[in-house]
C-alpha cells in the first residue's frame, strides 16, 4: 500500500506596529436634550488593526495553502491603557443617510462615520511572536512587516533577531514584504535603514531581488513628494516617478527594487526594477481617479485598505514562491512581475469590497469588529461574452522619457493598431468597448482625451471645494474656451452635477451679445442675488462674454472685475453683495486661453490681464475638431467615435449584437471628414437632418442632400468618403 506524504504549507511570519481602533456605534439622530441624551443608544466597538489586521486578512486570502505566524490578540476586549498597543477612536454609522429622514438607506452599511483621534504609545512594550519550530522556520517562505513609523522600527524588540537570520539566508531566503509608511523625519526607524543597508551592500544577492515595499501616495506626500491629486492617471503616475528620481526625501525608496505604491482602492503603481523592459506599470480603476473614488465613495470610510493589498500580493508571493526558498533565476523574474501585476489587481478588488460590504452588523452589545469573511475572495473567473466584473481594471506600461506631455494611456494601449478601426467599432458598439483606457464619465459628458481631462477634473475639484466651503462668500470663476458648437456649457454643466449627482443645480444662463448696455448686466446680476438670497449656490453662465461692447473689442471685461474680485456689484450709489455662486465665462471668439491671453497687447484697455487674474481655473473643451496645427489623428477619430455612438443612440439606430448598424462609407465619412463648420454642434446636426426611423439602420441614401450637409462640412468630400464602399 503506498504512503501518501502530505506536504507540509509554508509559512508565512507577520509583525509590525500594532493598534486597536476603536468605533463607538453612533445613532443617525443627534441627542438635542439631556433626556435624550439618556435614551439615544450607543455601543463600543473594536477593531484589531495594524500588524493585527494585516495577519487576519493574509490567513483570510491564503487559508489552509500556508501557515501564517502573527502577533497574537485574542477576543477579550483590549484596555485603553494596554501599552501594547497604539489606540485610534472612531463614530461607526449606518450610512447613507436618506436626506430626507435622516434614517439609513435601505441599501446603507455599517462604516467608519468619522474619524475622532489617535493616542500613540511612548514606549511600546512589544507582543512578542510565536516562536517557530526548526521544520517552520525552513518552510518560512514570507517575512511580512507592517512598519506604521508608530515605533516598531525604533524598538529593541524581536525584530533584531528576526532581520538578523532573514538577510543571514543565501540566496534562497524568505520574500520579505514591507508595509510602510514614510515617517517625518522626527525620528530615526532602525529597521527601515537596517532594510536599505542590506539592500544597498547586497547588490544582485537575496536582499536586493527578495525585498517587496508597500506604501501610499499619502504617505509619498506627506514626506513632501509633490504628486497631483486625481487629475489624471498619466499625470499622477508620472508625478510619481519624477518624485522617486529627484526628490530627496523619498531617496531611501530609490534602492528597492520592487516598489508598490497604492492610490487607496482606485489604482496602484508599481515600481520593478528586476526586469529589463519598462519598469512601471500601473493599474488602474478605468472609471475612477483618486479624488473621484473617494468622491464617488463618500457615505463613510473604512480601515484596512493598504493592509489588504499587502495580504494579496502575499498570496501571490506564497504561490510563486512554492516550494519555499527557492532560488530565482532570471527566468522567473518575469512571472513574477506577472504574478505581481496579478496580486495588485486582486488587492484593488478586496479594496473596492472592504468599502462595497462595509462592516457586519457590530450588534448592539460591546463586541469586536471584523471584515466580511468575502472580503479578501478570489475575484471570479469571467465567462468569455461576459461583462469585466467591478471594478473595471486597466493595466498600462508608463513610458518614462524626457518630454512626457502628450503621453497618454491611450494612445500607449492603441499605438499598434489602425486607429480607424478602434474609431469604428468605438462608433458602433459604445466606449466600453476601451479596453484598459481611462474614461472620465460627468454625468452625460464622456472624455477620453488627457488634456481636456485634466482640465476638467481641475475645474471639478475647484467647484467641490467651493461647495464644501461656506466660508468662501465672494463668486468663483472659471474660464471655458473652446469653438462654437463644442458644448462649452453642456460640458461644464455636467461636471457640476457630478459633484452632487442626486441634487438638482439648474444653471442660470446670460449670453452678453445680446445685452445692449452694462444696465443689462445689473438686471442680470441682481438675479444671481436672487437666487443666493434663496440659499442656492447657483452655476451662472455668461456665453459670449468676450463679445464686443460699443465696438470696444473685448469690451465687458472691465465690468466684471468687481464682482470677480469683492462679489459686489454697483448700481448708482448703491452697493450690492453677489453671494455664493459660481461664474463660468464661456468664449464664443477664442478656441483657447492662450489665444484669448493673446489679446492684452492688442487691446490694452480691455483688462485682459487684470481679468485673467481673477480667474481660479479654466478649461479648453475640445469638441469634434482637432486643436489647431493638429490632423484627425486617433485622439480625434476616438473623441468623435464617442459622440456619434451618443448621436445615434439618441436617433434608436437599429443593433445587432449590441452593434449598431451603419454602413461602413458613412461611419468613414464622419470620422475622417477634416473639419466640421460648427464643431460638435455639426456632427449632431448632420444625425439630426439624416433621414432616420427608430430601429432603421444607417445607410448612406438617409444622409442629408448635399445642399443641407454644405452647412455644417465640405459636402463634397463627406459624401465622397461616404460612398468609397458602395
Amino acid at each position: 500500500m503506498a504512503v501518501v506524504v502530505r506536504e507540509e504549507p509554508p509559512v508565512v511570519v507577520v509583525d509590525g506596529d500594532t493598534t486597536v481602533d476603536w468605533a463607538v456605534k453612533s445613532a443617525p439622530e443627534c441627542c438635542l436634550t439631556s433626556e435624550e441624551r439618556l435614551t439615544a443608544e450607543s455601543s463600543g466597538h473594536w477593531l484589531w488593526g495594524g500588524a493585527f489586521l494585516l495577519a487576519d486578512l493574509i490567513d483570510g486570502a491564503v487559508g489552509r495553502t500556508a501557515l501564517v505566524r502573527g502577533v497574537p490578540h485574542g477576543e477579550e476586549c483590549p484596555t485603553l491603557d494596554s501599552p501594547r498597543t497604539h489606540h485610534s477612536f472612531n463614530t461607526l454609522q449606518e450610512l447613507p443617510l436618506d436626506e430626507e429622514t435622516g434614517k439609513p438607506t435601505r441599501d446603507a452599511k455599517w462604516r467608519i462615520g468619522s474619524f475622532v483621534g489617535f493616542h500613540p504609545q511612548g514606549n511600546l512594550d512589544r507582543y512578542a511572536l510565536p516562536q517557530l519550530s526548526e521544520a517552520e522556520k525552513k518552510r518560512l517562505s514570507v517575512y511580512v512587516i507592517n512598519d506604521s513609523a508608530l515605533g516598531f522600527g525604533r524598538s529593541s524588540g524581536p525584530w533584531k533577531d528576526t532581520w538578523k537570520d532573514i538577510k543571514g539566508h543565501a540566496d534562497g531566503g524568505p520574500w520579505v514584504l514591507v508595509n510602510l509608511r514614510l515617517g517625518r523625519g522626527e525620528s530615526k526607524d532602525e529597521l527601515w535603514d537596517s532594510i536599505c543597508n542590506g539592500v544597498r551592500v547586497s547588490g544582485p544577492s537575496s536582499m536586493s531581488r527578495r525585498l517587496i515595499v508597500v506604501t501610499t501616495v499619502d504617505s509619498l506626500r506627506s514626506a513632501g513628494a509633490e504628486i497631483s491629486r486625481g487629475l489624471s492617471w498619466e499625470k499622477s503616475a508620472l508625478d510619481v516617478i519624477r518624485e522617486l528620481k529627484r526628490n530627496q526625501a523619498l531617496g531611501s525608496l530609490r534602492y528597492c527594487p520592487r516598489l508598490i505604491i497604492s492610490f487607496g482602492p482606485a489604482g496602484v503603481l508599481l515600481v520593478d526594477k528586476c526586469i529589463d523592459h519598462p519598469n512601471y506599470e500601473l493599474l488602474f480603476d478605468t472609471e475612477h481617479t483618486e479624488e473621484s473614488w473617494v468622491r464617488d465613495h463618500s457615505a463613510g470610510s473604512m480601515f484596512g485598505y493598504s493592509q489588504a493589498l499587502t495580504a494579496a500580493i502575499a498570496k501571490r508571493l506564497i504561490d510563486f514562491a512554492k516550494p519555499p526558498n527557492r532560488a530565482i533565476d532570471t527566468d522567473s523574474l518575469e512571472r513574477l512581475h506577472s504574478k505581481l501585476c496579478d496580486g495588485i489587481e486582486y488587492g484593488i478588488t478586496c479594496m473596492h469590497k472592504i468599502y462595497d460590504l462595509g462592516f457586519p452588523d457590530p450588534g448592539d452589545a460591546p463586541s469586536v469588529l471584523r471584515f466580511h469573511k468575502d472580503c479578501m475572495e478570489e475575484p471570479k473567473k469571467k465567462e468569455t461574452n461576459e461583462p469585466p466584473p467591478a471594478p473595471r481594471i486597466g493595466r498600462s506600461i508608463v513610458r518614462d522619457y524626457d518630454d512626457m506631455s502628450n503621453w497618454s494611456i491611450l494612445g500607449e494601449k492603441y499605438s499598434g493598431r489602425d486607429p480607424l478601426r478602434v474609431a469604428k467599432d468605438i462608433a458602433r458598439l459604445g466606449p466600453s468597448y476601451l479596453q484598459d483606457v481611462p474614461i472620465g464619465e460627468f454625468q452625460k459628458f464622456l472624455s477620453v482625451d488627457r488634456e481636456e481631462l485634466e482640465a476638467l477634473r481641475a475645474v471639478q475639484n475647484l467647484i467641490a471645494e467651493y461647495f464644501s466651503d461656506r466660508h468662501k462668500k465672494k463668486p468663483r470663476s472659471i474660464g471655458v474656451f473652446g469653438a462654437p458648437g463644442d458644448g462649452k456649457s453642456f460640458a461644464v454643466t455636467e461636471v457640476a452635477k457630478s459633484i452632487e449627482p442626486g441634487k438638482s443645480r439648474e444653471a442660470l444662463t446670460f449670453n452678453l451679445s445680446q445685452f445692449d448696455s452694462p444696465d443689462d448686466l445689473i438686471g442680470a446680476l441682481h438675479q444671481v442675488r436672487d437666487r443666493c438670497l434663496a440659499g442656492e449656490v447657483p452655476l451662472v453662465f455668461w456665453d459670449e462674454f468676450d463679445t464686443s461692447l460699443d465696438l470696444a473689442e473685448l469690451g465687458w471685461l472691465r465690468f466684471f472685475l468687481a464682482p470677480m474680485q469683492d462679489g459686489t456689484f454697483q448700481e448708482k450709489q448703491v452697493t450690492h453683495h453677489v453671494g455664493r455662486c459660481i461664474f463660468v465665462f464661456a468664449g464664443g471668439i477664442y478656441s483657447s486661453y492662450e489665444s484669448f491671453l493673446r489679446k492684452a497687447d492688442d487691446y490694452p484697455n480691455a483688462k485682459v490681464v487684470d481679468f485673467a487674474s481673477r480667474l481660479r481655473g479654466y478649461v479648453d473643451v475640445v469638441g469634434a475638431n482637432p486643436r489647431p496645427g493638429q490632423i484627425v489623428d486617433l485622439r480625434v477619430q476616438v473623441r468623435r467615435a464617442i459622440l456619434l455612438n451618443s448621436f445615434l443612440s439618441r436617433a434608436g439606430i437599429r443593433e445587432s449584437k449590441g452593434r449598431k448598424e451603419i454602413d461602413e462609407g458613412v461611419l468613414e465619412a464622419f470620422l475622417k471628414i477634416p473639419r466640421y463648420l460648427n464643431g460638435t454642434r455639426s456632427m449632431e446636426a448632420i444625425v439630426d437632418m439624416s433621414r432616420l426611423r427608430k430601429g432603421s439602420g444607417f445607410g448612406r441614401s438617409a444622409l442629408p442632400p448635399e445642399v443641407q450637409l454644405k452647412l455644417h462640412v465640405d459636402a463634397s468630400r463627406f459624401l465622397d468618403l461616404a460612398g468609397r464602399f458602395a
